[in-house]
């Protein structure tokens, strides 16, 4: 017989095909099947997907470098892995749209869709005219309105932004730690550890919404912390070490990040002008 997917021939008896490995099925497809199927798949914890975050998570350095060296069967793809992370931050911070921009924009109790009264502490300081209280108040709306609208914007493509800061993510880490890793290598590691940022930081923002507040910001220190303890695990560094390169990973970024201001504001000064 002739394997179904491959059509490389093989033995009847055989419960896979030597070529491509897939299931050699013999029977019809039930509702039975279909459930067993997806539970062994998608809930089972030996689920190639549960296994990934499993092992990045337990022995990080096993994981890394053994899929780098070749062992791709046990684990899902670095680009779906990132893929499927970032939809599962998609669907949960549209759904939570209106508390997602409050939080990431540090609104805090203000709400987005509203507009707020002119507070209290506002008219405790008596050495401020009402002007300059009216002036700082505008001020402070006008910045909570552009956090929110920067916020809009990063959610409406937050699909492309992640897609493009892959990349640059991975730069950053070859350029700190290239001595062992090639640039391909570190975009694998960098891809399967902003999947699993995407699995975390939503779950923490959900736990800020219903048990408390400050989880959501927990979670950045988490991201760095995780990131810290991957890399301390495939380097194996020291604490300090690693902090030390943390640093420099983080100053790297920040350069980055300033240079593409200024020459924002340049070239928009070149077009102004």
């Amino acid at each position: 017989m002739k394997c179904k997917n491959c059509q490389v021939s093989i033995e009847e008896s055989a419960n896979f095909c030597p070529a491509c490995g897939a299931k050699n099925v013999r029977s019809r497809i039930t509702l039975k099947s279909i459930v067993s199927e997806f539970a062994d798949r998608v809930l089972g914890w030996d689920n190639k997907y549960f296994v990934t975050i499993k092992d990045m998570i337990v022995r990080p350095k096993l994981m890394f470098d053994g899929y780098i060296g070749g062992v791709r069967k046990k684990y899902v793809n670095p680009i779906t892995f990132f893929a499927l992370g970032m939809t599962i931050s998609i669907i949960i911070f549209n759904f939570f749209h209106n508390e997602y921009l409050e939080l990431s924009s540090s609104a805090g109790p203000v709400s987005v869709t509203n507009t707020p009264t002119m507070p209290d502490d506002y008219m405790i300081d008596m050495d401020l005219t009402l002007e300059k209280r009216q002036e700082l108040f505008h001020n402070e709306n006008q910045t909570i309105e552009y956090m929110v609208k920067v916020q809009e914007t990063i959610l409406k493509y937050f699909q492309i932004y992640s897609f493009l800061l892959l990349p640059l993510y991975a730069f950053f880490s070859f350029l700190v730690y290239r001595k062992k890793y090639n640039y391909g290598e570190h975009l694998v590691i960098n891809a399967y550890l902003q999947g699993l940022m995407f699995i975390v930081t939503p779950l923490f923002f959900i736990g800020s919404l219903y048990i408390w507040a400050d989880l959501y910001t927990i979670s950045f220190i988490l991201v760095f912390l995780i990131y810290m303890y991957v890399f301390t695990k495939l380097f194996e560094h020291t604490f300090l070490k690693s902090i030390l390169y943390l640093l420099k990973f983080i100053g790297i970024g920040l350069a980055f990040m300033i240079i593409l201001v200024l020459l924002g504001f340049l070239i928009g000064m070149m077009i102004t002008s």
